[in-house]
């Protein structure tokens, strides 16, 4: 397998994953472009200099093969940016994925991480934690809380059900929740009582 080259069905395996090369190897082999993102191979250390570096790896991840290690992409620009290897799970704050950029990335735990995740699909609400109760004919708004299913209360409409939802987000996982379309919940009411 050439160097930049990735399969688009195989994600990272957790064994490559752990062989992490030093940065300053980075620093030597990649270019990074600190307003996108982007990772270019260096000019004169491969015959794909100044190509783009690595690929799609599944689930929308971009990633690369980098001396026999595959490597997020995410991670590899956390590494170039801050000197150190991420020291948990690297969260794409607006959700997109490709967006490597460094102002776009954090870290957090897997709990935290799972607080972004996106509204799937069939669901009888456009947000998450909010669905639509026919015996109540009213929104619910909830939240799992120790792996309990708790009810945040019934709403008239689906956005102030949605609100409640990202407020009990905000208190019980101490973590920013950022909504798909920008919103941040600093804005809503300060309490909720579960």
């Amino acid at each position: 397998m050439a160097i930049d080259d990735l399969s688009a069905s195989a994600p990272p395996s957790r064994t490559r994953l752990d062989k992490r090369p030093a940065i300053s190897l980075l620093r030597e082999h990649l270019l990074l472009d600190d307003a996108t993102g982007t990772l270019r191979w260096a000019p004169r250390k491969h015959a794909c200099s100044g190509r783009i570096a690595g690929g799609s790896v599944g689930n929308g991840y971009r990633g690369i093969d980098f001396f026999g290690a595959r490597l997020l992409c995410s991670h590899v620009v956390w590494a170039l940016t801050h000197g150190a290897w991420p020291t948990n799970q690297v969260d794409h704050i607006d959700g997109n994925r490709q967006n490597n950029a460094p102002s776009n990335l954090r870290l957090a735990t897997p709990g935290q991480n799972c607080q972004n995740v996106s509204k799937a699909r069939g669901k009888s609400s456009r947000f998450i934690g909010v669905s639509w109760d026919k015996r109540e004919c009213k929104w619910v708004a909830y939240i799992k809380i120790d792996r309990k299913l708790r009810n945040l209360g019934y709403f008239a409409n689906e956005e102030d059900a949605r609100d409640r939802h990202l407020l009990a987000k905000q208190q019980i996982h101490n973590f920013e929740p950022i909504s798909r379309r920008g919103e941040v919940a600093a804005q809503l009411p300060s309490q909720v009582n579960y």
